[in-house]
């Protein structure tokens, strides 16, 4: 039996031969924020949310079952804030946008297309993914009427026949950038 702290089973070149390939085959099916490796932040999101979206496009989106997913997504990744899965219709309009996010110990969800004042359509985490077709990360801002903290959000635009028709994020909680 093997007995070493998560970072040494994270450091691979640390266990013989046989065994290294027994682990590193285990941990490929861990979160990365599990491992505590070297990667960044920003990079472990991007890793676990691709992930998200390659499951969430290789299954039907069902909207009821959308906050049980991302639920599932959040609690295998305990260092991220909170995430949404937006769906679209054929004028890029968000439709629903189930939002899970922690609080307290927990998890609280909303959907943030229900806060008319929240101006989903032109979020600073929707319109560059959405318009661009591509992921991307946003500046530190602050999240009136969704999370309530200051993060960044990485969005990844859902295609389908090359059209995006959703949008997946991952938040993480950051420091108010302005200077004290």
């Amino acid at each position: 039996m093997i007995h070493a702290s998560p970072m040494k089973i994270c450091s691979p070149q640390r266990i013989p031969g046989s065994s290294r390939r027994l682990i590193l085959a285990a941990l490929c099916a861990l979160p990365l924020a599990a491992c505590g490796g070297s990667d960044s932040e920003e990079e472990g999101v991007e890793k676990a949310l691709d992930a998200f979206a390659r499951d969430l496009n290789a299954r039907p989106i069902v909207p009821a079952e959308l906050p049980a997913r991302i639920r599932a997504y959040l609690s295998s990744n305990p260092s991220f804030f909170g995430s949404t899965v937006t769906l679209l219709d054929a004028s890029l309009k968000a439709t629903t946008s189930p939002y899970v996010f922690k609080k307290g110990v927990g998890y609280a969800d909303s959907n943030l297309i229900d806060d008319k004042t929240y101006g989903i359509d032109s979020q600073p985490w929707l319109v560059p993914a959405r318009d661009s077709k591509t992921s991307t990360w946003t500046e530190p801002y602050f999240d009136a009427g969704g999370g309530d903290i200051w993060m960044k959000t990485r969005t990844v635009p859902l295609l389908r026949d090359g059209l995006v028709y959703a949008l997946v994020t991952t938040d993480l909680p950051t420091k108010d950038p302005s200077p004290k």
